[in-house]
């Protein structure tokens, strides 16, 4: 009777086992119908707002598309809701539209910087008022440049005017032509008509006042006005980051200050974060994301969300006319970057590099035709040309049409559809055609932009006795523990004296390899195996 008891209960747990196996894939198969019915309507609904831009017409909402309503994405998972923010669909529970963005040079007019066209849940929906057809308008005054490979004309203007006449308390940004720029994807984080509060405009680290309480969340919110406070010769230095960050954003910013630097905006990704800089006295917008407070891992849905965050301000910095040069919060600044960017007033872009030889000596930018690693997004430098915000907007409704592209992945992907020529062969700057053949690009030299290879393994800028810009905590495989302690090896994070002065005192180790052993060989299997037994 005992064996017969022991066989049933076996046999009645398996069988609750094999039905509770086919209950979770019958949920799964459910679940991935209704992602991919939302990625369908996401893709349709970008095409039709697409073309309605085009003809002047009326966006499609997104949050209606194909007739999913998105009261029905309720209840989901949290991993399916995160996959869908990745979309930039909107968290259900936070009642927010899912809008396309229809964003507007601020100092065209009293329109605002932004106008939202879209639709609530509910699908209501209004038209833009003043949008162009046929897209961008370029200037009258301007002078052709043609790239003799791309079979198109190139123009750009005469006269500078981001560099050669910057914005006064009373004039607006440059670039106030009056065009707007349409990017899929691009969440509405601009606002204008509301002033700046005196208690915005402090001074870097001037902390508030003892007592006083934190403005309203939605003093915080990015526009012109903030943008034009901070901006220096037309140039703002940016980053963003949740609070998992803080101490790498107070990081970024001291080193930037102690160099001089203080045209700086920092885009807070969740409240704590916001509230923390405010307190510190770091100048810091809202970016309205909804983000998690805790570190995400890479390749998750919330670290590709993060991703398109980037080219969302991308987007929105250029439609106010202002350069930008955005920078990952794992990196540190050691010389002005600025007067560098400034030597390239023709290039429309400039990204760090992953290559990992150098094809200059000197402080030029890198020769294009040599570097054969990828670019790396985290320092990119942008210029509110026609060319770049058209790049931009592209990358943006890249995105938008795959919630898993890396946008690093799709940054070098739409940068590498053309590649070439120079675009001064006889003027040996090394900026380039790129994109669609009408963007000039530049690459950052690797040696003084530097990856964390360049920097903390080869120590490539000592071999050619330079002194670098920027090192970027890269290649390392343990997370932001890494990160942090390799800056903290080169003493470069914000740490209280006693740190580096603990009881007892610290060991030193000096990592000295063998030059040949780094840069020499033919870089085969052979040789990195010889690097790797020496160590």
């Amino acid at each position: 009777m005992a064996a017969r008891i022991r066989v049933l209960n076996v046999v009645a747990a398996v069988a609750i086992v094999v039905i509770l196996y086919h209950v979770g894939r019958a949920l799964d198969w459910e679940l991935e119908a209704r992602l991919q019915e939302y990625r369908e309507g996401f893709s349709d609904a970008t095409a039709a707002s697409t073309q309605a831009i085009a003809e002047g017409g009326d966006v499609q909402p997104l949050g209606n598309a194909r007739g999913l309503e998105t009261a029905s994405l309720q209840g989901l998972p949290k991993e399916a809701s995160t996959s869908l923010m990745a979309l930039h669909v909107a968290d259900p529970d936070a009642a927010m539209p899912v809008k396309t963005v229809l964003v507007e040079d601020a100092a065209a007019g009293s329109a605002g910087a932004a106008e939202e066209v879209g639709a609530t849940a509910e699908g209501r929906s209004q038209e833009s008022p003043g949008s162009s057809e046929g897209g961008l308008n370029l200037p009258s005054d301007t002078a052709e440049v043609t790239n003799p490979t791309a079979g198109t004309t190139a123009r750009e203007a005469a006269t500078d005017a981001t560099s050669t006449n910057p914005p006064t308390a009373d004039s607006p940004g440059a670039g106030a032509s009056g065009d707007q720029q349409f990017a899929t994807g691009v969440r509405p984080i601009l606002h204008e008509g509301r002033p700046l509060l005196p208690d915005l405009k402090r001074e870097i680290w001037e902390k508030p006042p003892l007592g006083s309480a934190v403005p309203a969340r939605e003093e915080f919110a990015l526009r012109h006005e903030m943008v034009q406070h901070r901006q220096r010769e037309n140039v703002v230095v940016v980053t963003f980051a949740n609070h998992a960050y803080l101490d790498f954003v107070l990081n970024w910013v001291r080193h930037l200050t102690d160099l001089g630097v203080y045209n700086i905006l920092v885009g807070a990704m969740d409240t704590k974060l916001l509230e923390a800089l405010y307190w510190e006295g770091v100048p810091v917008f809202d970016l309205e994301s909804g983000m998690t407070t805790d570190e995400p891992g890479w390749g998750t849905p919330v670290f590709h969300a993060i991703g398109r965050e980037k080219v969302t301000l991308i987007n929105v910095f250029l439609s106010l006319g202002v350069q930008l040069l955005l920078c990952d919060t794992d990196a540190v600044w050691l010389r002005n970057p600025l007067p560098y960017m400034a030597r390239y007033p023709q290039a429309d872009v400039l990204t760090s590099s992953d290559y990992l030889t150098r094809s200059v000596d000197d402080e030029s930018l890198e020769h294009w035709d040599r570097v054969q690693g990828p670019y790396n997004i985290g320092i990119l430098h942008f210029r509110p040309t026609d060319p770049a915000k058209h790049f931009a907007r592209a990358w943006a409704e890249q995105l938008a049409g795959d919630s898993k592209l890396w946008d690093q992945r799709g940054f070098n992907d739409l940068m590498r559809q053309k590649l070439g020529p120079d675009v001064h062969p006889e003027g040996n700057d090394n900026v380039f055609w790129a994109f669609d053949g009408t963007l000039k690009l530049g690459i950052l030299p690797v040696a003084l932009f530097c990856s964390g290879h360049t920097y903390f393994v080869q120590h490539l800028y000592r071999k050619i006795g330079l002194e670098p810009y920027a090192m970027h905590a890269t290649f390392q495989f343990t997370g932001t523990g890494g990160k942090r302690h390799r800056f903290r090896e080169a003493m470069a994070f914000i740490d209280p004296p006693e740190y580096y002065d603990p009881p007892g005192g610290v060991l030193s180790f000096v990592n000295n390899i063998p030059e040949e052993l780094l840069i020499g060989g033919d870089h085969s299997l052979q040789t990195h195996f010889n690097l790797a037994n020496y160590q």
